[in-house]
């Protein structure tokens, strides 16, 4: 199992619907998505997807659509996936060499190109990641990434992780611009796992200034939870009771044999939201997806002001 910046809070994050990078960042609830996916052939998947979204002007509805043809190697060594939105167009070649992928070690490289025809414009990324040499109790995990666009606004990521008796984690991931000639990014993170108190750990986005500390465990064989404590140190942002302090949360429950799946999320700082998504399996083939999100602090305090928001998605497996 890979263990590179980007996993160790993987699910963790996406139970909470939180993003490191944007910290307050809440994207709002698409209205509608029909999403289909298919295999035309043994090493080729198919998918298609649209949404209907909130404009910027209140009553307007914006719809967008996106297309995804993945080819895979029969040998399993890459794969090749053309993306065609309403947008932009973009290809991305993933390639695993064999020499780098055996005894444990595991190494990918990737190339990512972006066209935007409207705009006339266009972004790359090369990415290379190896990790799984050990080291004694020591495992690294290192990836580099080169990023580029028309406007010469390039930028370099390093990040690193460094997995102690498949335990402990020691990470950090920077990221410098060419033009800033300085970092832009920079966040670290120290985690421990354990099969009995679940997963431990503190990290920071550190030129915001933002700690946190946070925890995680499959409490049962159906129930995952995860709840994490966060402060603004530059006190930038209003959060608890007027304080630089916020709560995330993220619970899953797996229901009716795992064909239904509830989860919940909470946002609590100077609003405190809840976002219910509620995932059901009509068929093999087909699943149900109703997502719900309200300011409960307002629906208390002040009913008449308190907003909800819905959303309903549809996907088909052919």
């Amino acid at each position: 199992m890979c263990a590179y910046f980007g996993d160790i809070l993987e699910d963790h994050d996406k139970r909470m619907d939180f993003e490191v990078e944007e910290p307050f960042k809440m994207d709002a609830i698409k209205l509608l998505t029909f999403k289909a996916k298919s295999k035309p052939a043994k090493h080729i998947a198919l998918s298609q997807g649209v949404d209907m979204v909130r404009g910027k002007t209140a009553g307007d509805f914006d719809f967008k659509h996106k297309s995804e043809l993945t080819k895979t190697n029969k040998d399993g060594s890459g794969s090749t996936k053309f993306t065609a939105s309403n947008k932009d167009f973009a290809v991305d070649r993933e390639w695993a060499p064999e020499d780098l992928n055996k005894d444990g070690m595991h190494s990918t490289i990737e190339l990512e190109g972006k066209w935007t025809p409207a705009k006339s414009d266009w972004e790359g990324k090369l990415e290379w990641k190896i990790g799984g040499m050990k080291m004694g109790p020591i495992v690294p995990w290192t990836e580099l990434q080169v990023d580029t666009n028309k406007a010469k606004d390039h930028t370099v990521t390093y990040s690193q992780n460094l997995v102690y008796e498949n335990n402990f984690h020691c990470a950090w991931k920077l990221v410098g611009g060419a033009k800033e000639k300085k970092l832009t990014e920079a966040y670290g993170l120290l985690a421990w796992n354990t099969s009995e108190m679940g997963d431990l750990y503190f990290r920071s986005n550190c030129l915001k200034n933002i700690v946190a500390l946070g925890w995680g465990h499959k409490c049962t064989p159906d129930l995952t939870s995860n709840v994490e404590l966060q402060w603004d140190m530059k006190k930038a942002n209003v959060g608890l009771m007027g304080h630089p302090f916020f709560f995330r949360a993220g619970f899953a429950m797996n229901l009716n044999s795992n064909k239904t799946k509830l989860t919940s999320m909470l946002n609590f700082g100077d609003k405190w939201w809840v976002t219910e998504k509620y995932e059901m399996a009509m068929t093999d083939n087909i699943k149900l997806t109703t997502t719900v999100r309200t300011d409960i602090k307002a629906a208390v305090t002040k009913p008449e002001a308190a907003t909800v928001s819905a959303g309903f998605a549809m996907e088909f497996k052919m």
